[in-house]
């Protein structure tokens, strides 16, 4: 997964900042820095066929002041937004147990699990609470 940024405030204006390739991404190459020419070379490995999971809920989460996680984004068409999970809702709890007992890595590690996986999610929308279910899926 490689997210690039097309903002115009904050970090993502940045003129040193044309996107974000992840971990998972790069771990699949040997990576040469070439800071004299600003470039990037990326020389496949043996991780390069191998194949990947990735999150299949179609949630950028972070950790909210509060202890629970603050929905940054949903990703069009995904399990999340079918699920009616919105921007700027804070999810309280998974399966029944509190965000604030629970990792974020473990939270996405959890949702690599296949297609069709469900998830009961307890999510503050405003000043509502209300449970979703998301079911897992593919989205590309």
């Amino acid at each position: 997964m490689a997210e690039l940024t097309t903002g115009t405030s904050g970090d993502a204006a940045s003129s040193h900042i044309a996107g974000n390739i992840g971990g998972d991404l790069l771990k699949r190459f040997r990576v040469t820095f070439d800071y004299a020419h600003q470039r990037l070379w990326l020389e496949p490995n043996a991780l390069n066929a191998a194949p990947e999971q990735f999150d299949r809920s179609g949630l950028w989460l972070s950790r909210a002041p509060d202890g629970d996680f603050a929905v940054g984004d949903v990703a069009t068409g995904s399990a999340a937004q079918s699920a009616g999970i919105e921007a700027g809702d804070e999810i309280i709890a998974v399966n029944g147990t509190p965000s604030s007992k629970l990792r974020l890595y473990e939270l996405r590690e959890a949702f690599e699990h296949a297609p069709g996986t469900k998830f009961m999610i307890r999510v503050k929308h405003g000043t509502r609470i209300v449970t979703r279910q998301l079911v897992l899926a593919n989205r590309v």
